[in-house]
C-alpha cells in the first residue's frame, strides 16, 4: 500500500515518510488492541490510546525523523563516492 506513493515522493522532503510511518504505527497499534485485548472483552480504548498508542506513535515519528535524515546523509555520501569513481575511469 505504501509503494502507491512512491510516485510522490520526493528525497528531501520527509513529510511523506513521517505520516505513512506514523499512520501505518496507528493503524498496527489498533490492529493489535482489535485482536488482542478486544476479542479478550477488554474495551477501555481511551486507555490503551492514552497509555500504549499515542506513546508509541510519538517515539515512532521521532525515531523516523531521526533514522531518516541518518540514512539520507549516507545514501547521498554513496552517491558523491559513487560520482566521484566514475570520474576516475573515465
Amino acid at each position: 500500500m505504501n509503494g502507491i506513493f512512491t510516485k510522490y515522493y520526493y528525497e528531501d522532503y520527509i513529510t511523506l515518510p513521517l505520516i505513512l510511518s506514523i499512520v501505518n504505527g496507528l493503524w498496527y497499534s489498533f490492529y493489535i488492541y482489535i485482536f488482542r485485548f478486544l476479542i479478550r472483552g477488554r474495551l477501555d480504548l481511551p486507555y490503551y490510546f492514552w497509555t500504549i498508542i499515542l506513546p508509541e506513535t510519538i517515539f515512532t515519528a521521532v525515531t523516523t525523523l531521526l533514522v531518516y535524515r541518518l540514512f539520507l546523509s549516507a545514501s547521498r555520501r554513496v552517491e558523491d563516492i559513487g560520482k566521484r569513481r566514475d570520474k576516475h575511469l573515465v
